[in-house]
């Protein structure tokens, strides 16, 4: 074949190819290779798994199970995984909520959440947990899924106290019946925290108005 009719072939073939291949991507290639985007490029990962879900590429659930698998191992990017995928469970809501999900779907996103959210909080990253365990759509914070989960209910109060937040650590357990003991002494905990940096701060505000009288 002369080399200009080849290089026409391939031009027109090379296109048909590259959308072979990505129809052709199982779930399984789909949902590793976004896993190692994640790491480096979150927001990219996270739309590559809604615009993959609508294609009919991957699932939820597979995605939510590889999340899992890694952060059970804690893998290196395991919470970058984590992250992506709870995020695009909160964009795909509306439309996974309109096709219908069971109550295992939610208790696997919430425990997703928590089990990452334990990794970051263990390692001294607040951030990172403050960001991951609430994450995912409101569908899974609900008064069954805490009490069926209730070191993720005390451990979320645990990081809204260590984040700043200490206010809502408590108000969000107000009012809550029967209570698990771990979540009761979370609650006796960030209290006693309370009263420790009232004591101190009223112990420098005495010292600096001592040190003024001085003068």
């Amino acid at each position: 074949m002369p080399p200009l009719a080849t290089r026409l072939l391939c031009t027109l073939l090379l296109p048909l190819t590259l959308l072979l291949a990505s129809c052709g991507e199982s779930e399984e290639h789909a949902l590793a290779r976004i896993a190692t985007m994640a790491q480096t490029n979150p927001s990219g990962a996270q739309s590559e798994i809604v615009i993959l879900w609508r294609s009919g590429t991957i699932t939820l659930n597979g995605a939510i199970n590889l999340a899992h698998d890694k952060v059970e191992k804690n893998q290196p990017g395991c919470l970058a995984m984590a992250q992506v995928t709870l995020g695009a469970t909160s964009d795909l809501n509306a439309e996974v909520e309109k096709k219908g999900v069971n109550e295992f779907y939610w208790m696997r996103v919430g425990s997703l959440a928590g089990k990452s959210a334990r990794i970051a909080y263990d390692a001294g990253d607040i951030p990172t947990a403050r960001s991951l365990v609430l994450a995912g759509p409101p569908s899974w914070k609900n008064d069954n899924f805490w009490r069926q989960f209730p070191n993720h209910d005390a451990l979320a109060s645990y990081i809204l106290h260590a984040s700043g937040e200490t206010r809502e650590a408590l108000n969000r357990l107000n009012g809550r019946p029967d209570l698990d003991p771990s979540v009761e002494q979370a609650i006796q905990d960030i209290q006693a925290a309370q009263r420790a940096d009232a004591a101190k701060a009223a112990a420098i505000a005495a010292e600096e108005a001592k040190r003024k009288k001085a003068k």
